[in-house]
């Protein structure tokens, strides 16, 4: 998505009011829709037709993979993200992201990321994540709805 994005040449968003009142426009995003609501005064049966252009479409692939560094039982969760935005990239280019991982102590696992597009480094900073009991830290999680 584009939420908390700067895009130079992507996409613009342009509404023009060609009345004699003031327009509205009310939006709500809700349960995976945005709902987008144009109100003014209509005066002669006037309406507002909405349209879209598709500009881009990245297929991708969920692969689930064990990893052979965790016993049985075993996950981990993420519990610090700290990135940097460096350098903007165009739409329509592609971006990739690595990690490293830079240290091992006890349960938590550091790892220095770095996100590129086709000309530079583009961000990058430090993930943590924290080796967990799968089973008890989802049903910890779960005790919150019950009380």
């Amino acid at each position: 998505g584009m939420d908390a994005t700067v895009s130079w040449g992507g996409p613009d968003y342009k509404f023009t009011n060609n009345t004699d009142y003031p327009i509205k426009i009310e939006t709500v995003y809700e349960k995976g829709y945005l709902t987008v609501r144009i109100l003014g005064t209509n005066l002669d049966g006037t309406y507002v037709k909405m349209t879209y252009e598709q500009l881009s479409s990245t297929p991708f692939e969920v692969v689930y993979e064990d990893d052979p560094a965790l016993a049985p039982g075993e996950g981990t969760v993420g519990t610090r993200l700290d990135v940097t935005h460096d350098a903007a990239t165009p739409v329509g280019m592609k971006v990739w992201a690595q990690a490293e991982v830079t240290a091992v102590e006890g349960r938590r696992i550091t790892f220095a990321v770095s996100a590129f597009d086709g000309r530079e480094r583009i961000g990058g900073g430090v993930h943590q994540r924290f080796i967990i009991q799968s089973e008890r830290f989802l049903a910890k999680a779960q005790g919150k709805l019950e009380g």
